[in-house]
């Protein structure tokens, strides 16, 4: 799966966002409501072909989203491709 297949299946996710992470295109594509849900997965393209994802479960519900986005901003420096 590409960030672009993600893209292109937009309509299949009830929350979804078209995000820059440190550069890298990214997606916010979940079926349910992460305010009211509590999780949240955020896709990142390093490559055409490579992505990394991060999900994220908040039991206070209150930043999923922001916490999955926190793990791959911190993650990317770390990554050889990425240096």
């Amino acid at each position: 799966m590409s960030i672009q297949q993600i893209y292109d299946n937009r309509s299949t996710f009830s929350d979804f966002q078209e995000l820059t992470i440190a550069g890298y295109p990214a997606a916010r594509a979940n079926q349910g409501d992460p305010a009211q849900d509590g999780w949240c997965d955020i896709y990142l393209a390093t490559s055409e072909n490579t992505m990394l994802r991060a999900f994220s479960r908040d039991a206070s519900h209150a930043d999923a989203c922001g916490l999955a986005q926190r793990a791959l901003e911190a993650s990317i420096p770390t990554l050889p491709a990425a240096k």
